[in-house]
């Protein structure tokens, strides 16, 4: 059957590394709302951006903003996918801008971020300031790289102000001569929150020494949010099978969840569940399904912060009510089988877990596999043959053959069909005429046709044309008559009787084929005397007999 598809997304956070971090390994990770900025040298000075696969400390990569360093100016900042965010950044400085970078290996991103950079050197306090304005509410890890590679950096200080509240000072301080990150050295960072009706992140970088011509700089911020509401559906899996009542299993963060059914992928949504966070992989709600039909459904869970901020997870499951279909077309109750016996149908469901195919004699209840080393199966089957037993290996009699199946969800349905066996072939035996018998007239044949499970028996003469009917039965026949030959209008001649005898047994699960056995007798028929064959008993018999007297096969 086919089936809907639908989106899973969920949203991961990270924040950045405290301590040493190698530039190159600071390229993986990130956040699903993100601001990169580089600040970079005035025109005419060419741009030289980090890629968008540069994470750097903050192991963030995405589009990186081009600040060019200014006395004043705001920049419209983009997101980490190059979409507008509607966040500016206005700076206050000097204008001014240097370049010096650590030798050793050059990389092209650190570099690009980490060697030219906003410079001033102070007189009276004469800092660098950022204004964040249109921050959505929330909390973010705030990055800011107001080193100067290569250079003393002799107690540079780091500021950040929300609203009209200074949240912390952090110290830069320090000589680096490799291309790595390490907090306190290259950067600081601080976590800041925007509350519920906004307000302007301000940054300030200025000299702590408060010494006339002291340089400071500022070659980078990144922006990280860390509270963004996390949302994830881990059981079910996307299409996965379910039961009623159905433990549905993810993650939330703090906030408030609600957990969503629909049988459409869309509106109408209907709760199962609603609840506080954080949890994590444990029970979001239980899902009672019961009377609902059997089929595909969506299911949606929606988180929320105490910032409003929302994340959204999708997962589609079956909802399995009942096992879907469950016939068998062989073999027949009460039938008789040898060889081989076919065992078929159609045992399929959307939710299908294994089934069995399993023989017992009647009477008991030591049920064991038709097919030795297959306890189950684990294919579904459709009009066809899933099991071949093999009678040979058993007596005669009578048994049961019981197929169960199971899907992931309910217990097995089942069908005990009582079948007999039958491998002896069928006795066939003429007693009377014997073989080279000479006669004419009627002639009473006389012998056994019988087998437990008879379907009938047929006395036949040879002829010119093929075998001729003298008489049949369905009914046993031992140690009596079969039939009466009567011999009057045929021509005389040798003859050969044949009686064949079949049971009812399917063969090899072709019902066409039965065991069967035959006998015959080969006889003459012509009087007594009559060597000739031509009917009588004359001169011309006697004239054979004497010109051949005293004569031997030797």
């Amino acid at each position: 059957m086919s089936r809907t598809s639908a989106f899973r997304r969920a949203a991961a956070w990270t924040i950045g590394l405290a301590g040493a971090l190698s530039a190159s390994a600071a390229q993986a990770g990130g956040a699903e709302f993100g601001i990169n900025i580089d600040i970079d040298r005035p025109v005419p000075f060419i741009a030289d951006l980090p890629s968008s696969t540069y994470g750097a400390a903050a192991n963030q990569p995405g589009t990186w903003n081009l600040v060019r360093a200014a006395a004043s100016g705001t920049t419209n900042l983009v997101g980490l996918t190059g979409l507008a965010t509607g966040v500016q950044i206005q700076q206050f400085g000097s204008g001014n801008s240097n370049a010096s970078c650590v030798g050793g290996i050059v990389q092209i991103d650190y570099s690009n971020l980490m060697c030219d950079y906003a410079y001033a050197v102070t007189g009276v306090p004469d800092p660098l300031n950022y204004t964040i304005k249109f921050l959505p509410p929330g909390q973010y890890d705030v990055y800011v790289y107001a080193s100067r590679p290569s250079q003393n950096a002799a107690n540079n200080l780091v500021n950040w102000t929300v609203g009209t509240t200074s949240i912390a000072t952090k110290v830069i301080n320090g000589t680096y001569t490799t291309q790595t990150f390490q907090e306190g050295l290259t950067h600081v960072r601080q976590i800041c929150t925007i509350p519920v009706g906004g307000a302007d992140l301000k940054i300030a970088v200025f000299d702590g020494s408060g010494e006339f011509g002291d340089p400071i700089g500022c070659g980078g911020i990144q922006i990280v949010r860390v509270d963004e509401p996390t949302a994830a559906i881990t059981s079910p899996t996307f299409q996965d099978c379910i039961c009623s009542p159905a433990n549905i299993i993810g993650s939330v963060g703090s906030g408030q969840y609600w957990l969503e059914w629909s049988a459409t992928g869309d509106a109408p949504w209907t709760l199962i569940n609603a609840g506080n966070g954080p949890i994590t992989n444990g029970t979001l709600g239980t899902w009672d399904a019961t009377g609902l039909p059997e089929g595909l459904y969506a299911i949606r869970l929606s988180a929320q912060n105490s910032f409003g901020n929302e994340a959204t997870a999708f997962t589609t499951a079956y909802l399995n009510q009942a096992f879907t279909s469950f016939s068998l077309s062989g073999p027949s109750a009460n039938a008789v089988y040898g060889g081989d016996m076919c065992i078929g149908g159609t045992i399929w469901d959307e939710c299908f877990s294994r089934w069995f195919a399993e023989y017992a004699p009647s009477g008991t209840s030591s049920y064991q596999p038709v097919e030795a080393g297959m306890p189950f199966y684990t294919n579904t089957i459709i009009n066809q043959t899933g099991a071949v037993w093999d009678t040979t290996a058993v007596p005669d009699g009578m048994y049961n053959i019981r197929v169960r199946a199971f899907d992931e969800c309910h217990p097995e349905v089942s069908q005990t069909i009582p079948v007999k066996v039958d491998n002896t072939p069928p006795v066939a035996q003429i007693t009377s005429p014997t073989d080279c018998t000479q006669f004419c007239g009627q002639v009473f044949v006389i012998g056994t046709a019988t087998d437990a499970n008879l379907a009938g028996w047929v006395l036949q003469h040879s002829s010119d044309n093929g075998w001729v009917t003298i008489s049949s039965g369905n009914t046993p026949v031992v140690n009596g008559l079969l039939g009466t030959w009567d011999t009057t209008s045929l021509p005389k001649c040798a003859y050969t009787l044949r009686l064949v005898v079949s049971d009812s047994a399917i063969i090899d699960c072709n019902g066409v084929i039965h065991h069967s056995s035959e006998d015959i007798v080969s006889v003459i028929v012509a009087p007594e005397g009559d060597v000739t064959f031509d009917g009588i008993v004359n001169v011309d018999d006697l004239n054979v007999v004497l010109s051949n007297w005293l004569d031997t096969c030797n």
